[in-house]
């Protein structure tokens, strides 16, 4: 166990020192009033960044809270050992998802779950008879209510619903492009 504490102290002292050296060249680079300034805004740059990536992550989350979810199955899996079949369920208007607890591959996604998981969500409350069969047609789906909505603004949640379901014969054909 020392061995490998001491291999990782000379490791992490190397790395310092590498790190002393860089600060050292850009100390010196920042006598040049340009660079000065590029490595100012640079600074800001990234401050800003944050900021946007900070108030984006309260506006999804705020959008999860905000919402009256409509729950539509989202997956379904089959457990042979156990002889049960389980189906997923997901708000097609905010996009949370029973699936983000086993995959969560974007920041939106990180905040959905971070949204699900501090609040109890009934997933059978307000479920509407609408099935994408994967997440990903899920995500599809998510994308069509987005679309539907904001091109007929007077349309109602279920109205859009609706609209969906009489697609339903295009739902089913990209079902199977992904089957």
């Amino acid at each position: 166990m020392n061995e490998v504490l001491e291999k990782l102290q000379v490791e992490l002292d190397k790395l310092e020192k590498k790190k002393g050296r860089i600060e050292s060249k850009i100390s010196k680079l920042g006598i040049d009033p340009k660079v000065a300034e590029f490595i100012r805004l640079q600074k800001s740059l990234l401050e800003v960044e944050k900021d946007c990536d900070e108030a984006n992550e309260k506006k999804i989350y705020a959008k999860c809270a905000c919402c009256n979810h409509l729950m539509v199955k989202t997956s379904y899996e089959y457990d042979g050992h156990e002889g049960r079949s389980y189906t997923g369920h997901g708000c097609i208007k905010c996009g949370i998802d029973q699936n983000l607890y086993e995959r969560c591959e974007t920041n939106e996604e990180r905040v959905q779950l971070k949204y699900m998981l501090e609040h109890n969500i009934n997933y059978y409350y307000n479920e509407i008879d609408l099935e994408f069969g994967n997440h990903y047609l899920f995500l599809w789906g998510c994308k069509l209510f987005q679309q539907i909505s904001e091109e007929n603004k007077d349309l109602s949640d279920m109205e859009i619903v609706e609209r969906m379901k009489i697609n339903k014969k295009y739902i089913k054909q990209r079902q199977q492009l992904f089957w």
